[in-house]
């Protein structure tokens, strides 16, 4: 799949343009760019000849969406509706799904940045930019619950609910 091909694959998916335009650049604050990496090694596996085959993942439709730390995250666009999950490069069979939100897959990554990863309120506020942009649901309360450093996870759960 080359990149005219994943761009055309994000354009065809059922979201909003603004997200759409995202997956495409994967264009966010500076200080999380390392959350949003070109899915680079997801073409390495069968390449040349069948780049992005991953029999352990056979039956799906893999869309490379982004990369972060050995993770491929990816639509399965020949699930009806489509499924968005992520995988480790290592073992492929041990993937999570977000279901069908990318949303969830995108909130995930703000959880990592401010919460996981130690941020303070430079990635609470990097967060907080690119959920508007994404247009996510109820900014004042992700917002509330990013400034929380110890956010009960009953809390988190009850956002993600809201995300489709």
């Amino acid at each position: 799949m080359s990149d005219i091909e994943r761009t055309t694959g994000i354009r065809k998916l059922e979201l909003p343009e603004k997200v759409k335009a995202f997956l495409v650049t994967l264009e966010c604050p500076d200080g999380m760019r390392y959350l949003f990496q070109e899915p680079y090694y997801f073409y390495s596996r069968g390449a040349p000849e069948d780049p992005g085959h991953w029999p352990e993942l056979a039956g799906r439709a893999l869309l490379p969406l982004w990369e972060h730390s050995e993770r491929v995250f990816a639509a399965d666009v020949g699930a009806s509706p489509t499924e968005y999950i992520s995988f480790p490069l290592e073992n492929p069979n041990e993937y999570d799904s977000y279901g069908v939100s990318v949303m969830k897959a995108i909130f995930h990554m703000l959880e990592l940045h401010v919460w996981e990863y130690g941020g303070g309120e430079q990635e609470v506020l990097e967060s907080e930019i690119l959920a508007g942009r994404l247009e996510f649901p109820n900014l004042s309360e992700l917002g509330n619950m990013l400034a929380e450093p110890m956010c009960s996870q009953e809390r988190i759960d009850r956002y993600i609910e809201q995300l489709v």
